[in-house]
């Protein structure tokens, strides 16, 4: 089932005239107009991709797995990397990141590469949130960009960052 909100028509953000207002599927944030919001729903898994900017690659999951979100993150991130280096990119070691999201200070990996001579950063990281008491869900965010990008695209991560939530069904 895929699911989108062209144009942001999700609902608007009263606190800012220039962020629209994400909140379904147990997820809240607020995001720049000038991306859109497309959703893709399965039977165990989540997934958003906000678009709208070519050089930006900004995916959100929730997922029902039996593994931690950080070891999923982790995971996610290994493959994208060998993937990478098997495809002919050059590929600099793993680092650990730390972003705070919705307010909460949360570890990641990232690393960056070089592929036809272009450059790009890749983060991710993951987290487990409770969707009912006994009932845990993986997190998962990742983020893509050249890095001599990420000053002109801190308007468009930076409030997506700062308001992202889980908001379990009651």
């Amino acid at each position: 089932l895929l699911l989108g909100t062209p144009n942001g028509t999700a609902a608007d953000s009263d606190k800012n005239a220039k962020l629209n207002h994400y909140q379904e599927h147990g997820l809240r944030f607020d995001y720049d107009r000038k991306l859109t919001v497309e959703a893709e729903l399965s039977e165990k898994v989540l997934t958003l991709n906000l678009k709208g900017r070519r050089e930006l690659a900004f995916t959100i999951q929730v997922a029902d797995l039996p593994l931690a979100g950080q070891a999923y993150a982790e995971s996610v991130l290994t493959g994208m990397r060998d993937g990478m280096s098997q495809g002919g990119a050059k590929v600099q070691a793993i680092k650990s990141v730390k972003k705070s999201i919705g307010g909460v200070e949360r570890m990641g990996k990232a690393f960056e590469y070089k592929l036809i001579g272009s450059e790009f950063y890749y983060q991710a990281l993951g987290w487990d949130v409770e969707n009912a008491p006994g009932q845990k869900r993986v997190f998962f965010l990742s983020i893509q960009y050249p890095p001599n990008k990420e000053a002109s695209l801190k308007s468009l991560i930076d409030p997506i960052l700062s308001s992202l939530r889980w908001v379990p069904k009651e």
